[in-house]
């Protein structure tokens, strides 16, 4: 068996696609296959991958009209043979020794999948940085050990979903697809494997090199903005599915009206509006279920707020400012504390030296 199977779509990448694929050829580990699938590029992207196809047995490459990133992930899922799966964006590339690293934590641990870091690049400058959001510090209970969901519940809905910054076990991965035609895809494909895992480990090495360009998939969501609200009705329906939704019905609140508006905020005003027609016509149709499950009585201020002033203000533009207000607030608040407290420090410090 193929250790490891990567997985990796396309779609009118000619520029960066050599550099993302010899990414893969020059690692140091080399039992794996590359299933690469074009979604119907228009430009030379297919030329290239049968150029790569031809010379190395190991690369599988697979052809379809334009479906979108959840179709082609999917396309490769039922192609891969490895023991291990890993999926790879065909704009960035993974540092020389991840695979290695990665393999080995993996099979020593029996993992069902590991985490690891992503460092961002600006396609322009190639300037590196971080991201809260994919250095996850609030993992540090669970640093260097085996864990899962467990273990982080109060978390859940904090960890990167971003599928590619995870190696999986693909025996886990069998029952479980990206749900196709939306995009936040990754969403409701890392809570079925968080959920299923048992053993799950976060390397804290930074292996994957993400490129920030305005045109990428990733970034794409603008003309699918209102995917954000359909993918929590997606999440909120399988977590019914399975049970759960009583139990986890207060963090999925807390996160899905964080999105919401994260996504809202994000938006040019010529989509506000509809979006917010949207926000608020969700938001209403779970009012009564909410209250029977006493949210309200656990949510996060912050998430309360949101979710009410959608619901009792009419304008986009009024509900906009009021939550840009109230952050503010908050921040000022925020800031007036670390003052003080600085300025505490500073008379301890002055009181010590007379």
């Amino acid at each position: 068996m193929v250790k490891i199977s990567v997985i990796i779509p396309v779609y009118n990448t000619q520029e960066y696609l050599r550099e993302c694929i010899d990414s893969i050829l020059n690692q140091n580990f080399k039992d794996i296959e590359i299933i690469c699938i074009n979604d119907g590029s228009t430009d030379n992207s297919q030329d290239i991958l049968d150029e790569y196809h031809k010379k190395d047995i190991r690369f599988k490459v697979f052809t379809q009209k334009n479906q979108g990133l959840a179709k082609s992930r999917n396309v490769g899922l039922n192609h891969a043979k490895g023991e291990y799966v890993i999926f790879l964006d065909s704009d960035d590339y993974l540092k020389s020794d991840s695979l290695l690293k990665l393999y080995n934590i993996a099979n020593k641990k029996n993992l069902d999948f590991a985490m690891f870091k992503i460092m961002n690049f600006d396609y322009k400058t190639h300037v590196k940085s971080t991201a809260r959001y994919f250095d996850m510090k609030f993992l540090k209970n669970v640093r260097n050990k085996v864990f899962n969901w467990r273990d982080v519940k109060e978390n859940f809905f904090n960890i990167s979903v971003t599928a590619t910054s995870k190696l999986f076990k693909r025996e886990l991965l069998e029952d479980i697809r990206f749900p196709e035609g939306i995009i936040f895809e990754d969403n409701l494909f890392f809570i079925k494997a968080l959920l299923k895992a048992e053993r799950i480990y976060f390397l804290e090495d930074y292996l994957y090199l993400r490129r920030m360009r305005p045109d990428s998939i990733t970034n794409s969501y603008y003309g699918d903005f209102k995917d954000c609200i359909k993918i929590y009705a997606l999440i909120i329906d399988y977590f019914k599915e399975i049970n759960s939704y009583e139990e986890f019905s207060v963090l999925i609140f807390n996160r899905q009206t964080r999105d919401i508006y994260q996504r809202f905020k994000q938006l040019s005003d010529e989509y506000k509006k509809e979006y917010f027609d949207l926000m608020k016509k969700d938001f209403l149709e779970r009012f009564e279920e909410l209250k029977s499950l006493k949210v309200f009585n656990n949510a996060d201020e912050r998430s309360l707020k949101i979710y009410n002033d959608a619901l009792n203000l009419n304008s986009y533009n009024e509900f906009d400012l009021t939550i840009q207000l109230y952050d503010l607030t908050l921040k000022n608040e925020k800031l007036k504390e670390k003052y003080l407290n600085l300025k505490d420090k500073y008379l301890e410090l002055s009181v010590d030296k007379k």
